[in-house]
Protein backbone atom coordinates (compact mmCIF):
# COMPACT_ATOMS: atom_id res chain seq x y z
CA UNK A 1 0.00 0.00 0.00
CA UNK A 2 1.40 3.36 -1.04
CA UNK A 3 0.71 6.79 0.39
CA UNK A 4 -1.18 8.98 -2.06
CA UNK A 5 0.59 12.28 -2.91
CA UNK A 6 -2.30 14.34 -1.54
CA UNK A 7 -2.02 12.47 1.76
CA UNK A 8 1.71 13.09 1.84
CA UNK A 9 1.06 16.77 1.11
CA UNK A 10 -1.41 16.82 4.01
CA UNK A 11 1.19 15.29 6.31
CA UNK A 12 3.73 17.96 5.35
CA UNK A 13 1.14 20.71 5.89
CA UNK A 14 0.22 19.27 9.27
CA UNK A 15 3.86 19.17 10.36
CA UNK A 16 4.49 22.73 9.18
CA UNK A 17 1.26 23.94 10.78
CA UNK A 18 2.02 22.30 14.10
CA UNK A 19 5.50 23.83 14.09
CA UNK A 20 4.12 27.30 13.21
CA UNK A 21 1.54 27.09 16.00
CA UNK A 22 4.18 25.91 18.47
CA UNK A 23 6.50 28.83 17.65
CA UNK A 24 3.74 31.45 17.75
CA UNK A 25 2.13 30.11 20.93
CA UNK A 26 5.52 30.35 22.67
CA UNK A 27 5.43 34.08 21.82
CA UNK A 28 2.03 34.67 23.45
CA UNK A 29 3.26 36.28 26.73
CA UNK A 30 5.64 38.58 24.85
CA UNK A 31 2.97 39.52 22.30
CA UNK A 32 0.42 40.32 24.99
CA UNK A 33 2.93 42.46 26.87
CA UNK A 34 3.99 44.26 23.70
CA UNK A 35 0.37 44.72 22.56
CA UNK A 36 -0.46 46.52 25.81
CA UNK A 37 2.68 48.68 25.88
CA UNK A 38 3.04 49.95 22.31
CA UNK A 39 1.18 52.80 20.70
CA UNK A 40 2.08 51.88 17.12
CA UNK A 41 -1.14 50.76 15.44
CA UNK A 42 0.74 49.03 12.62
CA UNK A 43 2.63 46.81 15.07
CA UNK A 44 -0.62 46.04 16.89
CA UNK A 45 -2.24 45.12 13.58
CA UNK A 46 0.72 42.86 12.76
CA UNK A 47 0.31 41.03 16.08
CA UNK A 48 -3.42 40.55 15.47
CA UNK A 49 -2.83 39.34 11.89
CA UNK A 50 -0.20 36.83 13.02
CA UNK A 51 -2.57 35.44 15.64
CA UNK A 52 -5.44 35.34 13.14
CA UNK A 53 -3.26 33.42 10.69
CA UNK A 54 -2.24 31.07 13.49
CA UNK A 55 -5.90 30.36 14.26
CA UNK A 56 -6.54 29.62 10.57
CA UNK A 57 -3.50 27.35 10.41
CA UNK A 58 -4.64 25.49 13.54
CA UNK A 59 -8.06 24.94 11.94
CA UNK A 60 -6.34 23.74 8.76
CA UNK A 61 -4.24 21.30 10.75
CA UNK A 62 -7.38 19.88 12.30
CA UNK A 63 -9.05 19.70 8.87
CA UNK A 64 -6.14 17.77 7.34
CA UNK A 65 -5.34 15.67 10.41
CA UNK A 66 -8.58 13.71 10.48
CA UNK A 67 -8.22 12.13 6.99
CA UNK A 68 -4.52 11.43 7.57
CA UNK A 69 -5.23 9.71 10.87
CA UNK A 70 -7.92 7.62 9.17
CA UNK A 71 -5.46 6.54 6.45
CA UNK A 72 -2.82 5.63 9.04
CA UNK A 73 -5.28 3.60 11.12
CA UNK A 74 -6.55 1.78 8.00
CA UNK A 75 -2.97 0.99 6.96
CA UNK A 76 -2.17 -0.40 10.41
CA UNK A 77 -5.35 -2.50 10.35
CA UNK A 78 -4.39 -3.83 6.88
CA UNK A 79 -0.90 -4.71 8.11
CA UNK A 80 -2.25 -6.54 11.14
CA UNK A 81 -4.87 -8.53 9.27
Amino acid sequence: MFIHPSTLFGIVLIAAGVYWCYVVIKRLPEDLKEFGEIDDNYRRAAIVIIWFLTALIALGVLFFAIPVIVVIVKAIINLIS
